[in-house]
């Protein structure tokens, strides 16, 4: 994804995944946290020693949050813009490569078709190499964070956890080929409903002469049924 970013960008994106690991590596402070203030609040301590612990805790809280925010929204910025300036030069680069096509190209590829995809794929890519990266690495710092501590502080519990993974790995395994499937169908029936649309808007004056508006209208209809 990142072979049209160049030097600068190639730092700046290995800085936001070092953000971004950092921002996930903190959410599981929360908990332990938490935990310590559950701790706090038994009947052996005054409550004097209460309340220095739990404004203490509170304070350390407050800390994280907002180191985690401002992790956060440094990675995620960095991710959007960089993303945007790539798919920039891309959009660029592939425009020139449909004017560079010879003529007998474009009678096996439908032209309207070509701006719905334009479109629909540079936005997936755009958010593909921007802020997925960042919350792709995020839940992998926060994961292997949680699994970390969650080790250190009670083994015994995190192997009954992780024993549910398979299960979990199963069901995602197959909620995610059926999107890809699904997105892949719709990608299509987008298409060619788009060239239909643009086929007729752009000789709407022999539409309206013909007076084929309704069978149109039909032909956009039942090109968006696959994706319905």
């Amino acid at each position: 994804m990142y072979k049209y970013a160049n030097k600068g960008q190639k730092i700046v994106i290995f800085i936001s995944i070092l953000l971004s690991l950092a921002h996930g590596a903190m959410m599981p402070l929360f908990a332990v946290i938490f935990g310590a203030i559950t701790e706090d609040f038994t009947p052996d301590k005054n409550e004097g020693e209460i309340e220095r612990m739990a404004r203490k805790n509170a304070l350390l809280l407050f800390g994280v949050a907002v180191i985690a925010f401002v992790l956060s929204a440094i990675s995620y910025t960095l991710l959007k813009i960089i993303g945007s300036k790539i798919t920039e030069k891309l959009k660029i680069e592939y425009f020139r490569k449909i004017l560079e096509q010879e003529i007998g190209w474009f009678d096996k590829e439908n032209p309207e078709k070509l701006t719905t995809n334009y479109t629909e794929e540079f936005a997936a890519f755009a958010t593909g190499c921007g802020v997925s990266v960042q919350i792709f690495f995020f839940a992998l710092a926060m994961s292997v964070g949680g699994v970390v501590i969650g080790f250190i502080l009670g083994w015994l519990y995190s192997i009954y956890i992780l024993l549910t993974l398979p299960i979990m790995f199963i069901g995602m395994g197959a909620f995610i080929t059926v999107i890809m499937k699904q997105a892949v169908v719709t990608k299509v029936s987008y298409a060619n409903a788009g060239a239909t649309s643009e086929q007729a808007l752009s000789a709407i004056k022999t539409v309206f002469s013909l007076n084929g508006q309704e069978h149109e209208a039909g032909k956009y209809m039942v090109d968006l049924v696959p994706a319905k």
